[in-house]
């Protein structure tokens, strides 16, 4: 089960579109074996159960001005070290252990726990496995044909396949 430890992190709340710094966040990944699904299909990897995704997030705030509750739904954006963002969208499961902060004795460190609820669509860190099993190592930031197909909400079949395709001049052809 690998773990991720970030220190340059934020936390942005759907509602209101709060951002809050965070001052560590602790990510473990999961993986389990899951059945085919009717119809041949897996489905998404974190609402399948192959993955999931904790976490727990140290959120800096003035005492007794916490403005984070149970069930409330965010992004955590994790800066990788060439600049690019990943946004893991996540759902604030409870607060854990509250500390005194660095800062000073107006400010606490509130352990929140999260939960991830889909897979990043650009994942600069690697938390998880790639999904193409294309044996072709691309350069960093490039995705293969088949995982640009699944991004777009395209089926997982050959290029081949699919009875809808782009031309050469962005247009479709059917």
């Amino acid at each position: 089960m690998p773990q991720f430890s970030f220190k340059n992190v934020d936390l942005v709340i759907e509602r209101g579109n709060t951002r809050l710094p965070v001052a560590e966040a602790l990510l473990e990944v999961k993986v389990h074996e899951v059945a085919e699904l009717p119809g041949g299909s897996k489905g998404s990897d974190l609402i399948n159960g192959k993955y999931e995704v904790t976490g727990d997030l140290a959120i800096e705030f003035p005492a007794s001005q916490n403005r984070l509750r149970p069930g409330m739904e965010g992004v955590v954006r994790i800066t990788a070290p060439d600049g690019r963002i990943t946004r893991l969208p996540v759902l604030v499961l409870g607060m854990g252990e509250i500390k005194a902060s660095p800062r000073g004795p107006g400010y606490r460190l509130y352990h929140w726990q999260v939960l991830g609820l889909a897979r990043p669509a650009v994942d600069s860190v690697r938390l998880l496995p790639a999904r193409s099993t294309s044996p072709v190592n691309l350069p960093s930031g490039e995705v293969s044909l088949e995982e640009l197909i699944y991004q777009l909400g395209g089926s997982s079949g050959a290029p081949s396949d699919l009875k809808v395709r782009l031309n050469n001049e962005g247009g479709f052809q059917t």
